[in-house]
């Protein structure tokens, strides 16, 4: 222990080396203000860590609660969401978001799973959007109570992935696609397959599904079993779109007695911030919902090559008077220096 006085600032100070046991910092703390009558207020602390000493028995207990300190559980029992919303509420949400995208004759592609009656009522739905001016249906009839275990399960996804691509390839002869919308039917096997082909085929700028700046992901959690969906999108922009203007946004759309529910969409948008909160009125006008934008993750920086900024800055830029006079006006009370000294064996 070493004690540092400075009667005329009426400062006392203490550096104290725990060899061990170091979590006991704030009870020591409280027992020397106590010791030299002072007040909490008036006093301040810090450590520093330093290496402690070989052999204590203290050591196991020191290793879990060496670094930064959390104030949360690792285990954290996970908050039961109650989704619940109705398909007038998601399709109508869903028509109205593809509005971030510019222009009024937009192409729609809408991936289906087992239930396809309920999927075209969906795209019925869609169809009657007025930015929207042809909706292509994309299925793979081979899925049907597709079994992940099963012993064909690898030549289903195959011959899956050969049919979206004949389909695609037929669809994709008039334009190229400005929304795609994950219908509630569909499962994360088929979408993961769909996944796969716009990968490949973005590879080369002569197969291109979706239009370069123009487009939009979109698909909605309104069960527990679709939180897969997040990921999914999430695995869309990282592997497609992995640069900005590149976005992945939840929104939350709900009201109190009926609806509840997570629009989740991809996009390219540089103003994705105000041109969402405009949009997420309309959504709200039609549908009676109120919403709240949870998240939105943005893309990689693009790299510029030989960048030149327009107006660099130097450090003569800036107005250093103010901090060179704090500076010049604090009052160094202490000074601490910690050596490491080892054998030369």
């Amino acid at each position: 222990i070493v004690a540092r006085i400075d009667p005329e600032h009426g400062y006392c100070g203490f550096d104290i080396h725990f060899w061990s046991s170091f979590h006991k910092q704030e009870d020591v703390k409280r027992a020397l203000i106590a010791a030299v009558k002072a007040e909490r207020k008036t006093s301040s602390d810090f450590r520093i860590t330093a290496g402690g000493m070989f052999g204590k028995n203290t050591w196991k207990d020191d290793e879990k609660r060496r670094g930064p300190s959390s104030t949360k559980e690792c285990q954290v029992a996970k908050d039961v969401v109650a989704y619940k919303a109705n398909e007038f509420s998601i399709n109508t949400a869903v028509g109205e978001i593809t509005k971030l995208v510019d222009g009024d004759e937009l192409k729609a592609a809408v991936l289906c799973g087992d239930d396809m009656e309920t999927c075209e009522s969906n795209i019925n739905v869609l169809q009657e959007t007025e930015n929207i001016i042809q909706v292509v249906s994309l299925s793979c009839p081979m899925m049907k109570d597709f079994n992940e275990f099963g012993k064909g399960a690898k030549d289903t996804m195959n011959s899956c992935m050969d049919h979206l691509v004949q389909e695609l390839n037929i669809s994709l002869k008039d334009g190229l696609f400005n929304v795609v919308v994950i219908d509630p039917t569909a499962n994360k096997f088929i979408a993961s397959v769909l996944l796969r082909i716009i990968k490949l085929k973005s590879k080369s700028e002569k197969n291109q599904v979706l239009e370069k700046d123009k487009f939009i992901i979109l698909s909605a959690v309104a069960d527990e079993s679709d939180e897969w969906r997040m990921n999914f999108l999430k695995v869309f922009k990282e592997k497609i779109f992995l640069h900005d203007p590149a976005v992945y946004a939840e929104v939350i759309l709900y009201d109190i007695a009926n609806d509840y529910f997570k629009l989740l969409l991809v996009s390219e948008n540089d103003d994705i911030v105000s041109e969402l909160k405009t949009v997420m009125e309309f959504v709200e006008r039609s549908t009676g919902l109120k919403s709240d934008v949870q998240l939105i993750n943005g893309g990689l920086w693009t790299m510029q090559n030989d960048f030149v900024a327009s107006h660099p800055f130097s450090p003569d830029d800036y107005d250093k008077t103010s901090p060179l006079e704090q500076w010049k006006s604090q009052h160094p009370l202490g000074l601490q220096v910690i050596a490491q000294l080892e054998s030369k064996n």
